[in-house]
């Protein structure tokens, strides 16, 4: 029966400061393993933190090669990453990050050929003075294939809300993101909103 054993296959790179390990699955037997990793290993110089994806075409058995997801410079250092999700349709990756460079702006990474390449385009930017590190960006896909983006605002007076914004287009060159919405609401919620959650 399923769950009865438990094997373990590393995924990635062996070192004890991978991070943020995030699962996402497409079909039978297709797996994907999106994590954090400090330089000195793969590309990245040291110091620099950058998002990496291995792959499993045999359930999880095995595991191919890490490639890089975020550019491998100084500025292009990752402070948070959210989840990895695939579209169960088109096969599409997507997976959403802060640069240590613009913490008031969400960056959205897209993959269409299987997590082999990776071209990143900013979804959402915010007021100076405000932040999205009420971890994490948070993504989901649904059947018509749109994608969600929910986060926390920290405002300049480190009250914290939680937002939501769309594309229907998330595969495009230009994603169009819609105007982002707060969510939380309520005279309860004036000052403290974090760890959103949003599904397909």
């Amino acid at each position: 029966a399923p769950g009865q054993k438990w094997e373990v296959h590393p995924a990635a790179a062996g070192l004890p400061n991978d991070d943020r390990q995030w699962i996402a699955a497409y079909g039978s037997s297709t797996v994907y393993v999106s994590y954090a990793q400090e330089g000195t290993l793969v590309t990245n110089p040291p110091g620099v933190v950058g998002l990496f994806v291995t792959k499993s075409t045999d359930a999880g058995k095995t595991f191919g090669v890490p490639t890089p997801i975020t550019p491998v410079t100084a500025l292009d250092s990752v402070n948070v990453q959210g989840n990895l999700v695939v579209d169960p349709y088109t096969g599409n990756l997507y997976t959403a990050y802060l640069l240590n460079a613009s913490l008031n702006a969400i960056q959205v990474a897209r993959s269409m050929d299987g997590g082999a390449t990776w071209t990143s385009t900013t979804a959402y930017t915010g007021p100076a003075g405000t932040d999205n590190r009420g971890v994490f960006p948070i993504l989901a896909i649904d059947r018509g294939g749109n994608l969600h983006l929910v986060f926390t605002r920290v405002e300049a007076n480190r009250h914290c809300h939680v937002y939501l914004t769309s594309t229907a287009n998330p595969s495009a060159a230009n994603p169009t993101w819609l105007p982002a919405v707060q969510v939380d609401s309520g005279s309860g919620n004036t000052t403290t909103a974090v760890e959103p959650w949003v599904v397909g």
